[in-house]
């Protein structure tokens, strides 16, 4: 009919300063990504387009060949109404040759509605093809928006990966400097607890003008120092191995976080790069 066939047609730096460091920053990471588009998806895309083309020429031809059956029926029906209304001739040969007429229209008439009736399920068939193409397109449709909306997270989120891993190398930089400090100021008080027992020998031998017993005395001083510097020096080395485990473990998880969020800025780097050839092939479409 009519109405039907309008109905289912369809259209389609780097500074440097003498307390800090340098913090190096990958350029690599600012440049545009290099957004490519798969020509096999544009080539898929073209098949399709080109099939709903073929489908939808084969659905209107249908549409027109059922059309113009019905309009013959309709005249065939006519006729046949006009004819039972006519006074027939009462010659017996006239009414033989009207009777073969009429077999002959019905047999024509019975053969189109066979017809019609296995051209009904096969415009049925091309129905729920249109309507499934018009669901398919509406996924892709739901498909961009979301990949839209995933597109400015992500974004979101390299940028904060990125802050985060300068602020990891800053941190290790200044942690660095801070170890080779404490072990120079290791090393320093260490030699001056060293040398403070021989000082005192010195200072108690210059005082003899006194009756007392200096050697006892001088070795119960030099015993005394020597016991003293020896905790002083084993709590201070086991102070600083202590602070420089602590430095190191902490050194080791700031390396880790920094290479866990290195291959969390590739991976976020290749969904970038794939969103950006869905959106492409999306908006090409």
């Amino acid at each position: 009919s009519e109405g039907g066939s309008h109905g289912l047609g369809f259209h389609r730096g780097s500074c440097k300063t003498e307390g800090t460091r340098a913090v190096h920053a990958n350029d690599s990471l600012l440049q545009p990504l290099d957004v490519k588009i798969d020509p096999e998806i544009q080539h898929i895309r073209k098949q399709e387009r080109e099939q709903m083309k073929s489908l939808n020429n084969y659905f209107a031809s249908l549409i027109n060949e059922v059309r113009h059956l019905e309009q013959q029926n309709r005249v065939l029906a006519t006729k046949w109404d006009l004819l039972q209304k006519q006074v027939l001739p009462s010659q017996k040969n006239i009414k033989h040759v009207f009777d073969n007429f009429i077999c002959s229209l019905q047999r024509q008439l019975d053969s189109l509605l066979c017809e019609r009736g296995w051209m009904e399920p096969e415009l049925d068939d091309m129905g729920k093809l249109v309507e499934e193409f018009r669901c398919k397109h509406k996924q892709e449709e739901n498909r961009r928006t979301a990949a839209k909306n995933e597109f400015v997270l992500l974004k979101k989120d390299v940028d904060r990966v990125y802050l985060t891993k300068a602020e990891l190398e800053a941190k290790l930089e200044s942690l660095k400097q801070e170890i080779e400090f404490l072990k120079c100021v290791s090393a320093q008080e260490i030699a001056e607890l060293q040398r403070s027992p021989c000082d005192t020998s010195v200072v108690a031998k210059m005082d003899n003008s006194r009756g007392l017993d200096m050697k006892g005395i001088l070795r119960s001083v030099e015993c005394w120092y020597e016991d003293v510097a020896q905790k002083t020096k084993a709590e201070l080395d086991a102070l600083y191995r202590t602070r420089y485990q602590e430095l190191e473990e902490a050194k080791g998880r700031h390396c880790n976080e920094l290479k866990s969020h290195q291959q969390e800025i590739g991976k976020l780097s290749f969904v970038i790069q794939r969103r950006h050839c869905d959106l492409e092939n999306t908006k090409q479409q």
